[in-house]
């Protein structure tokens, strides 16, 4: 076999450089790995084998529950001396790990996760720079398959007089992408993809246009794992009798926004109709006329965008500016 000379300086080719290792004989023993209790082995590198520290698992309320998304929260308890948090999940010999700084994940943060699949999920702390040994585990069903969703709740069954104005899609976070189908009397099915991750359409992205004094009904199916899914519950949206042709609207500028829930108990949204795809600018102020808080954003992420969380109680004035056009709204919060 070939000769290394010990006495070389630097590395040698084809070998690597490892002095955190503490055994070279087993790849399963390094300071990244989790203590195994019981196995006689100092798996984490601390210096102990199956050392005897304080274990975490996933807050009893959670224990057993079928989750309603993906993106549903996963908490465990906390330990104050923790730095670090793994959480492992498992089925048969699918076996993945998230490591974060805070007590919880979930499933999008685990690369392959299924739907309508039981887990099992264990937590590790790391304490003291090494990791514990893995606590209870406990049991997690995953939904019976993908969310659906639907045009924004304050759009639907709205009359519009502009075919340019935006229409917005309630965003998914499984989401990867939004398939509109547009369905009226005269055209029957035609469908738009949302390109570029956006959230928002118009009547005019479709093949054909749209007419005045009509009745379309959309549906939107989301994207996930490459594959759109089934289209969520139809909402209605109808044309004026005197809305604008193409060639007027391109020179109507179009501004409106709303606030949603208002009053709201723990935070709330900004719903925006505009025909302009320039950044939006939100500014809220307290009844003194404090500023507290500044957000500049691209339109279509607006509408993902919770604002008040950790505001008090109280009247807020909002002011929404893209470019020329400002909005003030007032927001409550109980």
């Amino acid at each position: 076999g070939p000769v290394v000379l010990l006495c070389a300086s630097g590395s040698t080719v084809g070998y690597s450089v490892n002095n955190t290792d503490c055994d070279d004989n087993n790849a399963q023993v390094n300071p990244n790995h989790v203590e195994v209790a019981g196995n006689s082995i100092d798996d984490n590198c601390s210096g102990a084998a199956d050392e005897v520290g304080p274990t975490v698992k996933l807050i009893t309320s959670q224990c057993g529950i079928t989750l309603t998304l993906l993106s549903n929260s996963l908490f465990c308890n906390t330990n104050a001396t923790a730095t670090s948090y793994r959480f492992e999940v498992s089925n048969g010999a699918f076996v993945r790990s998230y490591d974060s700084a805070i007590n919880r994940f979930n499933l999008l943060n685990i690369p392959g996760a299924l739907y309508a699949t039981t887990y099992s999920v264990r937590v590790s702390m790391k304490i003291g720079g090494f990791w514990q040994a893995y606590g209870t585990s406990c049991n997690i069903t995953t939904p019976a398959g993908p969310p659906t969703t639907n045009v924004i709740p304050s759009q639907c069954g709205m009359t519009i007089t502009n075919f340019w104005s935006s229409i917005f899609v309630n965003q998914v976070t499984e989401a990867t992408g939004y398939l509109i189908e547009l369905t009226d009397a005269v055209n029957g099915v035609r469908t738009y993809a949302i390109p570029n991750g956006g959230n928002r359409f118009n009547l005019r992205n479709f093949v054909g246009g749209a007419v005045a004094n009509t009745v379309y009904t959309v549906r939107v199916a989301i994207r996930y794992n490459g594959v759109y899914q089934g289209f969520g519950a139809p909402c209605n949206i109808t044309t004026s009798a005197g809305a604008v042709r193409e060639s007027e609207a391109i020179n109507t500028n179009v501004f409106a926004v709303n606030a949603y829930p208002n009053p709201f108990a723990e935070n709330f949204k900004l719903d925006i109709n505009t025909t302009s795809a320039d950044r939006v600018e939100v500014k809220v102020y307290d009844m003194i006329g404090k500023l507290i808080e500044v957000r500049d954003v691209n339109v279509s992420e607006l509408t993902t965008q919770e604002v008040g969380d950790r505001y008090p109680s109280g009247v807020y004035n909002v002011i929404v500016t893209q470019g020329a056009n400002v909005k003030t709204l007032r927001v409550i919060k109980r």
